[in-house]
């Protein structure tokens, strides 16, 4: 083989062995630095290049690196632009849901997905993507839909069947939990911090048992939150309310939808949770009873503070001024009944 062939090559070698290092690069880092994907992997591949340069003394020419740079662009672009996203384009980037397929219990599972980066009380920034299965949705939704109980019936036997209902399809959400827990090595009280935070961070969204109306048909509140978001709502939903399944694939709930998921997490990993509503303040909070300080409500000789899911930043017994006022709250459901 002649010097210039052996050149040619060695050099093809090379720019294969670059993309596979760099994509091992990449798969390593791409949680941690906060850049669009594609950037990250030209990077990565770039830095490859220049280490196997310094090691080989054998320099990719300029067009092999143009060419397989654009074709990397296309083909990894075409990736995210092949995805359906289907909330409204006034929601941030990280509000957007995709349908893609992934790879569990030896099969390919279609799901709703959304990657996640919030920030806990202090600061700390989490990362995690956040997956339901698409069949499981239109399952949730569908016993939703046919849900009826009894007049006589409570808010308490409405939570309970949805949130027993909807626990088994919520596994994939909770392994992503439980290897942030394991990842962080979180104590009790962080990891409760981590799970309403990442609650907290999904901006709010109204959620009508009769259809979405202009702003202008309501009054306060109502008006202002549709005045700034229109699309922050979502109507027709029985009782009023979305079952943690279908708000983790759509992302639109309120304060009772909320609660309902932070309920069902914590009640997984073992914690003595309720959920707390007030006819009142015509408002929901979750409950939990571990070591803590502030606003909280006795039930059955337990103190269950008070946590506010529909704003950021509230701390556990942390409660706004207008909602603090214990004697309107009343314990709904606790993990023991």
């Amino acid at each position: 083989m002649n010097n210039k062939n052996h050149s040619k090559l060695l050099g093809c070698l090379t720019i294969v062995f670059a993309f596979v290092i760099a994509s091992i690069m990449f798969s390593l880092v791409q949680q941690f630095i906060p850049i669009n994907n594609i950037t990250l992997f030209i990077i990565c591949y770039l830095i490859t290049l220049r280490f196997l340069h310094y090691f080989t003394s054998k320099k990719v020419s300029k067009s092999q690196n143009l060419w397989l740079v654009t074709l990397l662009c296309l083909a990894i672009g075409s990736r995210f632009f092949s995805n359906k996203n289907f909330l409204p384009n006034n929601r941030s980037d990280a509000d957007l849901i995709a349908t893609k397929y992934i790879y569990h219990d030896n099969d390919s599972t279609e799901v709703f997905s959304h990657k996640r980066k919030w920030k806990d009380y202090i600061g700390k920034t989490y990362r995690g993507e956040f997956n339901i299965r698409t069949k499981d949705y239109y399952s949730s939704k569908e016993f939703h839909q046919n849900l009826n109980l009894p007049k006589s019936k409570s808010w308490k036997d409405l939570y309970k069947k949805i949130t027993l209902e909807d626990k088994p399809k919520l596994d994939l959400i909770l392994k992503e939990f439980y290897y942030l827990h394991k990842g962080h090595q979180l104590n009790q009280r962080q990891f409760a911090e981590m799970v309403v935070s990442f609650v907290q961070d999904i901006p709010y969204a109204l959620v009508f048992q009769k259809e979405c109306l202009d702003a202008s048909a309501y009054k306060d509140e109502i008006k202002e939150t549709l005045e700034e978001c229109p699309d922050c709502c979502i109507g027709n939903q029985k009782y009023g309310i979305q079952t943690p399944v279908e708000f983790l694939s759509n992302l639109k709930g309120d304060c009772d939808t909320r609660t309902m998921l932070v309920f069902t997490i914590l009640k997984h990993f073992g914690y003595d949770v309720a959920i707390l509503n007030s006819d009142f303040y015509l408002h929901s909070v979750i409950g939990i009873s571990i070591p803590a300080n502030g606003t909280y409500k006795s039930h059955f000789g337990k103190k269950y503070y008070l946590w506010e899911t529909t704003n950021k930043y509230y701390k556990i017994g942390e409660m706004p001024k207008h909602l603090n006022n214990t004697s309107h709250w009343y314990v709904v459901l606790t993990n023991n009944s």
